[in-house]
């Protein structure tokens, strides 16, 4: 094991589910800790998709978070919370409809795009392009500080999904990046 920081005080029930964030540096961690419902591991039902995301960003700016996602009836970004560290958003909960074209039975996906503003001034900071994602999915979004070459934006949006998959997204509007192998 690798120590982190010092130990926390914290009483935990039963019948709740928890996930715990460790946000900041190695020298100054910070532990987030999200409650959820018993039934919150229950499987998601057919053409639905439950998310929530958590501002992991110590030190970085509160920020209203929008959504837009077309399949789920949501055609312009809307307005779902501000968020300051360390808070969370509730579960959100998406309906997604079947597209012209769709094969009836084929999986219901949507194409999820995030906006991170600043609070007070609508002044985008971060934009994760178009995300997609199918129906029956439980994810976790986190709001993290870019420690990289992510352009000028202070945040990079990483996921979660229930399986424990994870992923980095990008600004689109950031340059490219290239790697060598």
């Amino acid at each position: 094991p690798i120590v982190v920081g010092q130990d926390f005080d914290r009483n935990f029930s039963a019948d709740i589910d928890y996930t715990l964030v460790a946000a900041g540096t190695m020298a100054n961690p910070h532990v987030i800790v999200l409650e959820a419902a018993d039934n919150d591991l229950a499987e998601v039902p057919a053409t639905k998709l439950i998310w929530r995301m958590v501002h992991a960003a110590p030190g970085g700016p509160t920020v209203d978070v929008y959504l837009t996602a077309p399949e789920a009836g949501i055609a312009a970004p809307q307005y779902i919370a501000t968020l300051g560290f360390p808070t969370a958003t509730t579960k959100q909960e998406l309906t997604l409809t079947r597209q012209p074209g769709e094969e009836e039975n084929s999986a219901l996906f949507v194409n999820m795009t995030f906006e991170l503003r600043e609070t007070g001034t609508g002044t985008v900071l971060y934009n994760s392009g178009a995300l997609g994602f199918t129906e029956r999915n439980r994810l976790l979004f986190a709001i993290t500080p870019n420690a990289g070459a992510l352009g000028a934006s202070p945040f990079q949006l990483t996921s979660l999904a229930f399986d424990s998959s994870g992923a980095l997204l990008r600004d689109p509007s950031d340059p490219a990046a290239v790697r060598l192998v």
